[in-house]
């Protein structure tokens, strides 16, 4: 993820800043930061300016000292920044220059961005601290994972996750969801970073979106100003067709739509949950659509809670002794029935045994258990049991 221009002057560090000019240009990426002051002196420029803009995406700071007393001077930098593939240009006009109009049209001819600051307290040396940080942060992919975690840590406060949200990216959007796929093996940041760039090279990562590393997986944050539905959003479909033909295999779980950028925790934690049911099901669909999961939704945030695993016991541990007092594969054979939601049928074939040895199965399991797994009652039980013993494994 680069910043850009128009991140930083969403920055609230940056308040003071006014765009005069080339407000095209403000999804130019911003390297590097520094200062010019005698570069582009005519006495000196054929001396240092070549040395010292030798690279692209600078973002420059100066006062136009050295052109307070030939203002044409400016249209002269401004021409050669631009051309070096400069990424803007912010002015402390102390001199009080006038920025004449054929300065203004070629930067917003040029698509580059000319700001004015106006906050006397902040200093150069401050904002090219700020800038080389963020430059850091947003190459970094701990940056937006820590700031994702800080955001899980408390949902619900409002206020802090809508500031927290501004630093992982100042374009989010209010519409928001979450796609969390998680790599059956080894997905290492290396993995992580090569796809993000096949993402933006194919266009597929919008500017209002954030692709977070996380637990051997990738958490996307897509987010626009209004949101169709999943199978209607054609951005987040191509996303999911890019990772599911990779050389990886993911388990994948979306969120619902939320309306408010705040709810963006909820949508991870949506979406990472969904995943979990992904890999606990073993479903042969692509993805799991939250919102569609039935009483997993119930079951994940609770499943460690004591209740839930006392219930759980009940029903199973006598399975589990039989199991090893035995040699047998009670346990195995229900929780692939559940799986299959009691489809005896496709258990069998599942399992690949014979439909009449997973119905004996289940015949034992009725008399140990004390519930039948063919009747619907006893199927509601035993099904609840084995997936809370499944969200705890994942827990």
């Amino acid at each position: 993820m680069e910043l850009t221009v128009g991140d930083l002057y969403r920055f609230p560090e940056f308040s003071g800043m006014k765009l005069i000019a080339g407000e095209s240009g403000l999804g130019r990426p911003i390297t590097y930061c520094g200062i010019l002051d005698y570069e582009f002196d005519r006495i000196f420029n054929e001396k240092y300016y070549n040395y010292n803009y030798r690279v692209g995406n600078f973002l420059t700071l100066t006062s136009f000292q050295y052109a307070k007393d030939n203002e044409f001077l400016i249209l002269d930098a401004v021409k050669r920044l631009s051309s070096k593939g400069g990424s803007g240009l912010i002015v402390r006009n102390v001199y009080h220059l006038n920025f004449s109009d054929a300065v203004i049209k070629y930067a917003d001819r040029a698509g580059f961005p000319i700001f004015l600051l106006n906050d006397n307290s902040m200093f150069f040396e401050n904002i090219i601290i700020t800038v080389h940080d963020a430059v850091e942060r947003y190459h970094s992919a701990d940056y937006r994972n820590n700031l994702l975690r800080e955001i899980l840590e408390d949902p619900e406060d409002e206020a802090r996750v809508r500031d927290l949200c501004r630093r992982m990216n100042p374009h989010f959007r209010q519409d928001c969801l979450a796609l969390y796929a998680r790599c059956r093996g080894e997905y290492t940041e290396a993995d992580h970073l090569r796809l993000e760039g096949a993402l933006l090279g194919d266009g597929l990562l919008a500017q209002s979106d954030a692709l977070i590393y996380m637990d051997r997986g990738l958490l996307l944050i897509h987010t626009a100003e209004v949101l169709p539905a999943f199978e209607k959003d054609k951005a987040l479909q191509a996303v999911l067709a890019r990772i599911s033909t990779g050389e990886k295999e993911f388990r994948v779980g979306i969120s619902a739509r939320k309306h408010f950028v705040h709810q963006i925790g909820l949508a991870a934690r949506e979406a990472m949950d969904a995943c979990r049911i992904h890999e606990t099901t073993a479903q042969d669909t692509p993805y799991v659509l939250y919102e569609r999961s039935g009483s997993f939704q119930i079951l994940f945030p609770f499943a460690d809670s004591p209740e839930l695993k006392a219930y759980s016991e009940r029903l199973l541990l006598p399975l589990e002794e039989y199991d090893v007092e035995n040699g047998a594969s009670l346990l195995e054979t229900l929780t692939a029935f559940v799986r299959c939601a009691g489809d005896l049928t496709a258990t069998s074939e599942t399992l690949a045994q014979h439909v009449n040895t997973v119905r004996n199965k289940l015949k034992r399991i009725r008399d140990l258990a004390g519930c039948d797994p063919l009747s619907f009652d006893g199927y509601e039980q035993l099904s609840l049991a084995v997936k809370i013993r499944l969200c705890a494994e994942k827990a």
